[in-house]
């Protein structure tokens, strides 16, 4: 199917296969193309985080897994930074660059696509991000680590994630599935890994049913707009994880980290 045009300011990281990354994201693209916030969080939620990160001039701010780049969009509406957003998902990092252009700012944004787990920028980030794609570096711990490595002192972590919902009992979950994070859980891994913990945005149920009515009417749309088996099945699979989101309705919590580097 057609395919959108890379822009030639996009930085293609040395190793990317971008003809198998078209392939492989071509689902995550069916089924997010018509959001810009491709989580559970508000639009609301997602400012409160932008609120915690208290953004000055000239901030940089690296935004990892970035999606379509909202966080980096709305950060550079609140002040003039050096903003980065890496994906591996060429549908995405090229609407970003496409949308950039239409939004009127003063920041510097600069978009890569690869694999955010081999990103090395050139100096330390004031803000280092990664909402709802820890299995990057396959875990929360792991993620909180791989931030640290990005930040100078007193640089801030934004960590968005899935753990325990609140209302469930952790012992009679471990019981029945085994280890399940916590936000306690969480709250010490960011400080085992040299963050303290400022501030902390949870998603509520009706943000995980609005996002997965999204889902479901982006994959409507993009059957409509590229007919065939693969748009059938897709359509086909939100029965499967409707009924995954009610079994573990009062098991699976969401929850964004604002946190400081010591």
């Amino acid at each position: 199917m057609p395919r959108p045009a890379l822009d030639p300011a996009i930085e293609v990281r040395p190793g990317t296969d971008i003809d198998d990354a078209w392939t492989r994201f071509e689902v995550f693209e069916a089924l997010h193309h018509s959001m810009q916030i491709c989580n559970p969080l508000t639009g609301a939620e997602l400012d409160e985080v932008l609120d915690a990160m208290e953004l000055t001039n000239d901030a940089a701010v690296l935004d990892l897994a970035c999606g379509y780049g909202e966080l980096l969009f709305r950060s550079a509406e609140r002040a003039r930074i050096q903003g980065t957003g890496v994906d591996l998902s060429p549908w995405m990092i090229a609407a970003a660059a496409n949308d950039q252009r239409s939004r009127h700012m003063t920041s510097r944004l600069t978009w890569v696509l690869g694999e955010a787990s081999d990103f090395t920028p050139s100096h330390h980030a004031n803000v280092a991000v990664c909402i709802g794609a820890e299995w990057v570096w396959h875990d929360f711990g792991g993620t909180a680590r791989a931030l640290a490595g990005h930040l100078g002192h007193e640089g801030l972590a934004v960590v968005g994630a899935a753990r325990l919902h609140t209302a469930a009992d952790p012992d009679e979950v471990r019981r029945v599935r085994g280890a399940v994070e916590t936000i306690d859980d969480q709250r010490n891994v960011l400080r085992h890994h040299g963050f303290e913990p400022v501030h902390r945005v949870d998603a509520d149920d009706a943000g995980w049913d609005a996002y997965l009515k999204r889902t479901a009417n982006a994959a409507r749309s993009w059957a409509d707009l590229h007919p065939g088996p693969a748009s059938d099945q897709w359509i086909e699979d939100q029965a499967d994880w409707n009924a995954a989101r009610e079994r573990d309705r009062e098991v699976i919590g969401w929850s964004v980290w604002i946190a400081r580097r010591a």
